[in-house]
């Protein structure tokens, strides 16, 4: 893989993404820094004590693939001399000084396993020679002007990224339109193959798999129905076979000399680059399909009767729905972890009454197998107002992926030698909703859907569960003419846990929840854990979601100077920083001076005034004291005893913050309507989410953790918002940081204090 360093001196940049397939075509979380360094960087924290390494029989690897005629092909094949005992493309490269000199040897060697296996069948794999070519990578996919001093832009490179080579698939079945696969791809790319000299391999193994570990996330990202990514080190001896996954990394550390054992080297191309219709060990998900050669791919959800809403059975106890994916969707960019990827789709069979359009939100992630799942939160809460309801669910718990990696490896797992960071497959059909709140046009609608929210957090809380993820972006605007009580909808219950959870959370519930939004205490927690260990920290309750309710409030009204105004306010950044104790303190001084960074379009308003000033204060109330019996060293009482007293399960304390909120919403009803906005109105184009743009900032070393970016068309014409970023910092330590946005809806950007360039541009999305 070869690296150009960030360009320098350059006085201003502006971003846009590259023209790219569907499976890149999509809304990401946040705009990484563009060197490849970087991104192995981000690599290596992400994939910090998560790789494996396991030396086992090379008879075992792939060993399924026994059954194929390997003996015959390497008799018939004039690549391979039997008697010599090696390949003959590689007989004149021994000593080799150049890994480069390897390639087109390697190329030959792989692509005759290919035309001997396919032989008489569509071409559906292929080597490509990726090495002396451009990948478009969501990373480097970005459009760098440089800014003269006559202000013209002229376009720089950005750094490569590829494998040096690449097993590319086609087949309508997994993959979209195939005249993409023609060209050099991620979004068809089977198994990145990356070359090294035997000597730099074994001197830079640790750096090598941060580098082969951002092919594999691209693989990720730009296909989302992936389940692995097998890559491959390949040296002038030896190949060295890595499986990426949600766990982690999968690394045969067995040597695989295939001169002299090219049976398992022909498994092993084999295997990687075999798309099996076996859910159980397929490297995709077998049941997204592009059946009719659309841009966008159908999903089947088989989900038990009890659940179902029609009687259309597939079996006695399951019932099958098929939907129309039909919009771009959200890919969360870390490779390990939940792997969380948003569909919008809708119903199409069994088919609606009427002929009417249901419209769904497909929820697609990787738990931790000793979770709760989601699914069965969501059975709970059901019915009840203010709250995501489920449609549908599957839940894979026969495909773990210890399941795949007993198919690379035979007999790597068993009962009595289990595999401890399993994961397990979910997949949640939601109604849709509106977009994020952030959305509102009027202050009356934000307050409607604020208070619904709040009154569906009481609601479940009422039913014994803890949300712990109050965010912006898990708080939405309800659907069209909702009645009171549904305008706003509390959804996303992934880090929600029952009240009378008996494991203690103390250690590590300070990594719960969204960084900006998380309560003073449990930001507190992990520093009063260090400071007394004999002191019980007190256990994050309904009292810290409320709080951050608050803040979810009091970030719109610091961002927003009216509806899809947002405007660049740095001082949040301390909300979203790395320590704890900063973030603490910046919302320790919020809560003493609510109105000390709002916006006009609130400021001026006396009603936001009184009600910031009036949630504050009573957020204050509770911080205080939790502090007060901190500091004298008392005991907190655990989350079941909090749930158990008087002010708990009954709901007063949601009660006394939801009064505020009325009180505020009965004030604005008396006032005039306010003016909606629409598309077409005169007013000047405004920064923010009603606005799609590209932004100029200044060029920095490394992109601001907080910077926003803009995402401009795809091949298929289709407009992307930017997404802005904020960090997720959840219980386990797989997923410290992300970010868990929605698909619903485009993504606030933001630009340079100093400098700004807007255009607008109109989102389209192809349906097939």
């Amino acid at each position: 893989m070869s690296k150009s360093s960030r360009p320098r001196n350059l006085n201003q940049v502006t971003q846009s993404r590259e023209a790219r397939s569907l499976n890149s075509n999509s809304t990401y979380e946040s705009e990484p820094d563009l060197t490849v360094d970087a991104m192995s960087s981000a690599i290596a924290a992400e994939l910090s004590g998560s790789t494996v390494d396991k030396s086992t029989p090379v008879s075992k690897v792939f060993a399924s693939y026994n059954t194929l005629p390997i003996s015959k092909f390497l008799a018939d094949c004039s690549l391979y001399d039997n008697q010599a005992k090696g390949w003959t493309p590689l007989k004149n490269v021994t000593g080799v000084t150049q890994e480069e000199l390897l390639y087109t040897p390697l190329s030959k060697i792989i692509q005759s396993i290919f035309d001997y296996f396919d032989k008489g069948g569509p071409k559906l794999r292929w080597i490509d020679e990726t090495y002396k070519k451009r990948i478009t990578h969501v990373e480097d996919g970005i459009t760098i002007l440089q800014v003269g001093a006559d202000g013209q832009t002229t376009p720089v490179i950005p750094p490569k990224s590829s494998p040096d080579l690449a097993i590319m698939g086609r087949t309508s079945r997994f993959f979209m339109n195939p005249a993409i696969a023609e060209r050099s791809e991620y979004s068809h790319c089977l198994a990145p193959l990356e070359v090294k000299l035997e000597a730099t391999f074994k001197a830079n193994k640790k750096e090598i798999t941060q580098q082969i570990g951002i092919y594999a996330r691209q693989c990720f990202i730009q296909q989302p129905h992936r389940r692995y990514v097998p890559v491959v080190v390949l040296t002038e001896n030896h190949a060295y076979l890595n499986i990426h996954d949600r766990s982690g990394v999968l690394r045969v550390d067995s040597s695989i000399n295939y001169h002299t054992d090219p049976v398992t080297l022909v498994r092993i191309v084999l295997g990687i680059s075999s798309i099996e219709q076996d859910q159980k060990i397929s490297a995709f998900d077998t049941r997204i399909k592009w059946e009719h050669g659309g841009d966008w791919p159908q999903i089947t959800v088989s989900t038990p009767k009890e659940h179902a809403r029609s009687l259309r059975l597939t079996t006695t106890s399951r019932a099958s729905y098929v939907y129309q994916v039909v919009g771009t969707p959200f890919i969360r960019r870390s490779a390990r972890g939940r792997g969380t990827v948003c569909w919008n789709a809708e119903q199409v069979s069994p088919p609606q009454p009427n002929g009417t359009v249901s419209a769904v939100l497909i929820k697609d992630s990787w738990r931790s197998s000793g979770r709760q799942n989601e699914w069965e939160l969501l059975k709970i809460v059901k019915g009840l107002a203010g709250v995501g309801q489920m449609v549908a669910y599957e839940d894979d718990t026969e495909y773990p992926i210890s399941q795949f990696r007993n198919h690379v490896v035979n007999g790597l797992y068993t009962n009595s030698r289990p595999y401890t960071a399993d994961r397990i497959f979910c997949r949640i059909v939601l109604e849709a909703y509106g977009r994020s709140i952030k959305y509102f046009q009027t202050k009356l609608e934000l307050l409607h859907a604020f208070y619904d929210s709040v009154a569906g957090h009481k609601n479940i809380w009422q039913k014994g569960i803890l949300h712990r993820d109050i965010s912006l972006e898990n708080i939405l605007l309800g659907k069209p003419n909702a009645e009171p009580g549904n305008r706003g909808v509390l959804i996303d219950l992934d880090m929600a846990i029952k009240v009378d959870r008996e494991t203690n959370l103390s250690g590590s519930q300070f990594r719960t929840g969204t960084r900006a939004f998380q309560s003073v205490a449990v930001l507190k927690s992990a520093g009063w854990a260090q400071a007394s260990p004999t002191v019980n920290i007190p256990p994050q309750d309904h009292l810290d979601d409320l709080e951050s309710f608050l803040y979810v409030l009091s970030w719109i009204c610091m961002k927003y100077n009216g509806p899809g105004n947002c405007i660049v306010v740095h001082h949040l950044e301390k909300w979203e920083d790395n320590d704890p104790e900063i973030c603490a303190t910046a919302k320790r001084d919020f809560l003493t001076a609510p109105l000390s960074k709002i916006q006009p379009y609130f400021k001026s308003d006396e009603v936001f005034r009184k009600l910031l000033k009036g949630l504050a204060r009573l957020c204050e109330t509770h911080v205080i004291a939790k502090y007060e019996v901190e500091e004298e060293s008392g005991s907190f009482p655990d989350l079941k005893t909090v749930y158990a007293s008087e002010n708990g399960s009954s709901g007063k304390d949601h009660d006394k913050f939801l009064e505020i909120i009325k009180a505020a919403i009965v004030a604005l009803e008396q006032l005039p309507p306010e003016r909606v906005l629409s598309p077409s109105s005169d007013a000047a184009p405004i920064e923010g989410p009603a606005n799609e743009r590209n932004d100029i900032v200044p060029a920095r070393s490394t992109l601001s953790k907080n910077r926003d970016a803009s995402t401009s068309t795809s091949n298929l014409d289709a407009s992307l918002h930017g997404g802005e970023k904020k960090r997720k910092i959840v219980e386990s330590h797989l997923d410290e940081q992300g970010d868990k946005k929605r698909s619903r809806g485009s993504h606030e950007a933001s630009a340079s204090r100093t400098t700004r360039r807007t255009t607008t541009q109109q989102q389209q999305v192809r349906r097939s």
